[in-house]
């Protein structure tokens, strides 16, 4: 998915989400965090990107609105939509990468204020 293809605007800032060192062995990685919505608006999914910090001022990104570099973003849409006013209650994202499955899986959930789970978790590649 490029979001360039695709009318959408943010609901919120972007956030760290994970950072992994290439150099780390660990098998599995995993983060979280917290979206507030800056605006009101339907809240169809999140989009995830990379930036890779390639000296300490040249950072190669996959974030909407920087230049096409054959990488895409990657959207995780929700069950349901969901409206979100500024300043609402926060959206928890969690995501987990497991290495040692046989099948490396990637598990994200979504979950608004009262911890509705309106995520999903996929395998890698679907």
């Amino acid at each position: 998915c490029n979001l360039c293809e695709l009318a959408w605007r943010p609901l919120s800032t972007a956030q760290q989400l994970l950072r992994v060192g290439l150099a780390d062995t660990t098998s599995s990685w995993s983060g979280s965090c917290r979206l507030v919505p800056s605006t009101k608006g339907k809240c169809h999914g999140v989009a995830f990107w990379v930036d890779f910090p390639m000296s300490s001022s040249t950072v190669l990104s996959t974030g909407p609105g920087c230049w096409p570099n054959g990488w895409s973003q990657a959207l995780q849409l929700l069950d349901e939509p969901i409206m979100v006013s500024e300043g609402d209650s926060s959206v928890l994202v969690q995501i987990e990468l497991d290495q040692n499955a046989s099948d490396p899986i990637l598990r994200i959930s979504l979950r608004d204020s009262t911890g509705a789970d309106g995520g999903k978790r996929s395998r890698v590649g679907e």
